[in-house]
């Protein structure tokens, strides 16, 4: 099968280069007024193949001996077709195309009248599903280029240099920051793209890498209900649309075809929903999308780094399989923060359909294969096959990436710049230091030393650092390396160093296999899942008094290995032994109430002298097997990238416990499962449960069962979720425990309506979560929250109202303040 494959992507790639092509004609389109036309698709009469013009109106187009008609196509401009008759080797053919009057019937409306697009918008939501489930399964050829601009950068960012993003700026601040093309081979099924296989991708000043401009990476069906893009974005033909938009009929226009085709305006009904703004062209009879062009704002779908995000779309009837089909699609967006403005567009060009009647994929899960020797492609070949002209400006960027690559690879340019990149300066005490050999990829570096010193009252005050040191194995590929971490750390009032190594053996195969063995000392937290942030505690304890470090001495030496048996299953397995000890508070130190003490390290403010280490040896077994079915993954030449399921992830995680002191067995089974449901324009539910059961003699604390647990007013965002008033050490349970938690984020579903409420761009999210414990009464917490608070694109921020019940009876209500990852401090 897999030679078959092969043998079909050689076969295809000789036809899209040569085959048959006798002549070219190229040329450039303008309108009436003499202004260039871009993105007009280009394309041979009754056929699939074709191309569209670039940013220059310029367009070129290979031709067949049996091609009779070249039709020129654009958004609101009539369409023109030229009749072949000769063929020299080259024709050179410019066109001017003129706007389409699209023409109003003498009816007289009036306010009470419903406006003459809704009946038309009916008939396109009762054929939206028929055009969306194309009957016929059918393969295509794809090209696609994405552009990526900076418009105007400023010099400094809150007082740090920018420079020119590695020469890609002149001296006006501006440039191309990202250019590439790719050309793909594309199988659909009941209208889905289920499979897309990279032939060949360039990007410029970059050899090695792929193209992110992929033809499946950017897709807005519109005969779906809503498409995602941050956020579900509302169809105008959705079986709800007439709930969101409003729609004018601008005009209806007979096309070359006989075709009567109605130019209809949609406008949403709500500023702040997420939906689109502009006109969409329905064909009559066949009530299909003939042409679409619409934008949206990026504060609609809460990426507010985004200005306007416009979508232009052309389709065309497939007569194979009787039914209409996308032909070609520009994505273009504007964009800015900080100072910074950019632009960009994604162009993706269809040709070459054809219909399969036995449509034979080799392996479901891969929806993206990139083959070996894809970016390896010569410029003759990309001069070749390329159906969309490069503009002067692009021409200019990949030779000068090009010069600049071969230059910037030696190994003289290399060892320049690690010697000045590696000299040591006495503020790298202070902020960290690296030390690079780029030639022979070894990076090192150190951690900043600020963010290391910390205070708790069991060493007092914590100096320390991190050392990394990172290797990889081949010469031009990134999965096979070695990473070492030493982690040292010491304490004034306890008088002790901590010291720990790790190292890491990615070995770099298709299942993604890592070996792993660590050892040294360090301090434990008796809860596992705790989620006590170092920076927090040290806040509150010497300001408040107050600690939550629960901490005991371990000595440790563990190996651990880890592979992907499948693309569902992922298999792991630790082994580690350990010697542990009890400690207790050795500084009383704190900014405030100095004459009291801090409460003892055995103890919590809900029980006394309860949290120790009882047996000190651990041998250890632990399994961890995590499935989640139909995940979905990128296949390329360095390995498997893993994209996710819309199924469920369960981890199901054994562990054995051998405490050697007394010479007993515990066993601890334990039950993970995650999911997050989208439900489209409803906002998403997220699902976390998890059941643990304790087996045979009684675990000792540490391994004993912690529900996830917070002591602060302040949280982490992080996709484990955790009760967010529950104090670590609250509940212990030694035999079993069932934890569930549930989040349900509105995406603005209520609050976008509300007027002046809905500029701020908040989300609602309601959560509610248990605990069943031992023989303990249930606990559970309800919470109402705002999320996606900040400003402009920086939105970490998330507040709740929580009200906590414990049995039967409700306790006070908290708030909660909830920190994205990304502002996490001390972690």
């Amino acid at each position: 099968m897999r030679i078959a494959l092969l043998f079909k992507i050689t076969i295809f790639s000789c036809c899209f280069t040569t085959s048959s092509v006798i002549c070219q004609i190229s040329g450039t389109i303008r309108d009436a007024n003499g202004d260039v036309l871009p993105f007009v698709s280009v394309y041979i009469e009754n056929t699939g193949r074709g191309t569209t013009s670039n940013d220059q109106g310029n367009y070129e187009l290979a031709l067949q001996a049996n091609d009779k008609v070249v039709v020129f196509q654009q958004i609101g401009y009539e369409k023109q077709k030229i009749v072949l008759q000769n063929f020299p080797a080259k024709i050179r053919k410019d066109i001017i195309l003129k706007s389409i009057q699209y023409n109003l019937s003498d009816a007289v409306f009036v306010a009470s009248k419903e406006d003459p697009a809704y009946p038309i918008i009916r008939k396109a939501i009762e054929r939206r599903k028929y055009h969306e489930r194309v009957d016929s399964a059918f393969e295509c050829n794809s090209y696609s280029k994405g552009i990526f601009k900076m418009l105007d950068a400023p010099d400094k960012v809150m007082g740090q240099s920018i420079g020119n993003f590695g020469g890609n700026l002149d001296t006006n601040r501006k440039g191309i920051l990202y250019l590439s093309e790719s050309v793909s081979n594309l199988k659909f099924r009941k209208g889905e793209a289920v499979k897309e296989i990279m032939l060949s991708s360039k990007v410029a000043g970059n050899n090695r890498g792929f193209s992110f401009n992929r033809a499946g990476a950017l897709d807005f069906n519109l005969y779906k209900n809503v498409t995602t893009f941050g956020r579900a974005i509302i169809s105008p033909i959705a079986d709800y649309a007439i709930a969101h938009y409003k729609y004018r009929l601008k005009g209806s226009n007979i096309n070359e075809e006989g075709k009567l085709i109605h130019k209809i305006e949609v406008i949403p009904k709500v500023k702040a929903d997420p939906t689109w703004r502009g006109y969409i062209y329905i064909q009559d009879s066949s009530w299909n999308i003939y042409e679409f062009d619409g934008y949206i704002f990026g504060k609609q779908i809460k990426q507010e780094a985004f200005d306007t995000i416009i979508v232009q779309q052309k389709h065309f009837y497939f007569e194979e399989v009787n039914n209409w089909v996308l032909r070609s699609q520009n994505f273009i967006f504007n964009a800015g923060f900080l100072g910074f403005r950019m632009k960009g567009s994604f162009v993706l060009n269809f040709s070459d359909f054809r219909k399969e009647e036995r449509l034979v994929i080799e392996n479901k899960d891969e929806v993206l294969e990139i083959v070996s020797g894809a970016n390896k492609k010569t410029t003759l070949y990309w001069d070749s096959i390329r159906p969309i002209p490069l503009t002067d400006e692009e021409l200019r960027n990949y030779i000068v990436k090009d010069s600049i690559r071969i230059y910037k690879e030696s190994k003289s340019y290399k060892d320049s710049m690690d010697r000045i990149n590696n000299k040591f300066e006495l503020t790298d005490l202070l902020f960290g230091y690296e030390y690079n050999n780029t030639w022979k990829r070894t990076y090192f570096s150190t951690q900043n030393l600020i963010n290391a010193a910390q205070f708790n009252p069991i060493q007092g005050l914590v100096l320390g650092t991190s050392i990394h040191s990172l290797i990889y194995l081949d010469t031009f590929l990134w999965k096979r390396k070695i990473e070492t971490e030493l982690d040292l750390h010491y304490g004034n009032a306890d008088n002790k160093i901590q010291a720990g190594l790790t190292q890491e053996f990615h070995l770099g195969d298709i299942r993604n296999s890592i070996f792993a063995i660590s050892g040294g000392r360090k301090l434990n937290a008796f809860s596992p899942v705790a989620t006590t942030n170092a920076f927090y505690n040290q806040i509150f304890s010497l300001f408040y008094k107050n600690n939550f470090f629960k901490l005991y001495q371990q000595y440790y030496l563990t190996g651990r290995y880890s592979v992907d048996l499948n693309y569902d299953f992922r298999l792991r397995i630790e082994l580690g032994y350990f010697n542990r000890s009890n400690t207790i508070n050795h500084s009383n130190y704190s900014f405030r109430y100095r004459d009291s003490a801090y409460i003892s390290n055995s103890s919590t403010r809900f029980q006394d002298s309860f949290l120790y280490v009882n047996h000190s040896k651990l041998l250890q077994l632990r399994f961890g097997i995590r499935y989640q079915p139909n995940v979905k993954v990128w296949k390329t030449p360095d390995g498997i990238q893993k994209l996710g399921s819309d199924w469920p992830e369960f981890l199901l995680q054994p562990t054995i416990n051998y405490y050697s002191s007394i010479k007993k067995f515990n066993v601890m089974l334990n039950l993970y499962l995650r999911h997050f449901a989208d439900f489209g324009r409803w906002g998403g539910i997220k699902t976390n449960l998890s059941y643990t059961r304790s087996f045979l003699s009684r675990s000792d604390v540490p391994e004993a069962i912690h529900p996830g647990a917070n002591p602060f007013s302040v949280n982490d965002l992080s996709d484990k979720m955790s009760f967010k008033v529950l104090r670590p050490y609250q509940r212990i349970g030694y035999t079993r425990s069932s934890e569930f938690h549930v989040e349900y984020n509105l995406e603005g579903l209520i609050l976008d309506r509300v007027y002046l409420i809905n500029k701020l761009g908040f989300t609602e999210i309601l959560s509610y979560s248990i605990l069943a414990m031992d023989k303990d009464k249930p606990y559970s917490e309800f919470s109402v929250g705002l999320g996606n608070i900040g400003y402009k694109m920086f939105r970490y921020l998330q507040l709740n109202w929580v009200k906590p019940r414990y049995g039967s009876a409700w306790g006070p209500s908290y708030l909660r303040i909830g920190i994205n990852n990304v502002l996490q401090i001390g972690m």
